[in-house]
């Protein structure tokens, strides 16, 4: 049982008070909502609806997102490492610049998703049908961020990977090793 109505949650944002630490909005239709700098660390929004929902300057760290409808969202720049979106829907979502190091995306749909310099890893698990990205190039580790997930390896830029790449690229990783 979710912890806030829709409705909750609007006016919770509305006068800056969108602090959803933990909260259970799973299953919830949040669909359209601009959660601007609400704070959705470690909450979960398993099969809800966010579609078209705009996720500019909200921190989702430890965010749980499987199953959730968010077609058409707005994701750019997110860090969603190690993020479970299984069967999750990001059909037409902007995740332009996303970070999806240990990120689950196994069965998630990213048809026509802009996929603009996403970040993946050695660890990331993607779906079966990855055809929806073309390009990647593998990006040095950043000593200072500890890049690769702990992976001791470089992370992938992609930008519409094709899956024939992607195995080339998990080669090339596991070279690195």
């Amino acid at each position: 049982m979710p912890d806030f109505t829709r409705e909750e949650v609007i006016e919770k944002i509305r006068y800056n008070e969108g602090k959803f630490w933990t909260a259970d909005l799973s299953g919830l239709d949040l669909s359209g909502i601009n959660f601007g700098s609400s704070d959705l660390d470690a909450a979960d929004l398993s099969g809800a609806n966010l579609a078209g929902a705009n996720f500019q300057g909200t921190h989702i760290t430890g965010i749980k997102l499987r199953g959730a409808n968010l077609s058409g969202a707005d994701l750019r720049w997110m860090g969603l490492r190690g993020v479970d979106l299984r069967n999750a829907n990001l059909r037409g979502a902007i995740i332009n610049g996303c970070s999806f190091e240990g990120a689950d995306l196994r069965g998630a749909n990213l048809e026509g998703a802009s996929v603009d310099d996403v970040r993946v890893d050695a660890d990331t698990k993607l779906p079966k049908d990855a055809n929806f990205l073309s390009a990647m190039t593998i990006v040095p580790r950043d000593e200072s961020r500890g890049g690769g997930a702990g992976s001791g390896c470089g992370s992938i830029v992609a930008a519409t990977l094709t899956l024939p790449l992607i195995i080339v690229a998990l080669f090339a990783l596991m070279a690195f090793h």
